[in-house]
């Protein structure tokens, strides 16, 4: 689907809203406002037999250190297939997801 129909919100919270998590202990180096995630370029085609289906096409998004982001959408639009490329679950046809300064491309416990 284009990736006119997904549409992102973000929202940066103070300390005081973000629950704890092991976010901060795992990614200390990276300064408050620093990129955290990085998705670039992502493109994501299932093939079949018969066809090829777009599911997600020149996808990017960075994701500041301190943002709370959601992905909203149409049923179909790819935001599982997004969400399935950052948790390492599903490398992608094209592009790449950074967490940090590394490649995603296995699940990690990083991301819980």
């Amino acid at each position: 689907m284009s990736k006119s129909k997904i549409k992102i919100e973000g929202q940066k919270w103070g300390k005081e809203r973000v629950r704890a998590d092991r976010t901060d202990e795992l990614y200390k180096d990276i300064p408050e406002g620093g990129t955290l995630m990085t998705i670039d370029g992502l493109r994501v085609v299932y093939v079949t037999d018969n066809s090829e289906t777009v599911a997600v096409d020149r996808f990017s998004l960075d994701v500041k250190k301190g943002e709370l982001i959601s992905i909203v959408g149409p049923s179909g639009c790819g935001k599982t297939t997004i969400l399935r490329c950052i948790a390492g679950l599903l490398q992608p046809t094209e592009g790449i997801v950074r967490i940090g300064d590394k490649a995603c491309t296995s699940p990690g416990s990083d991301r819980g």
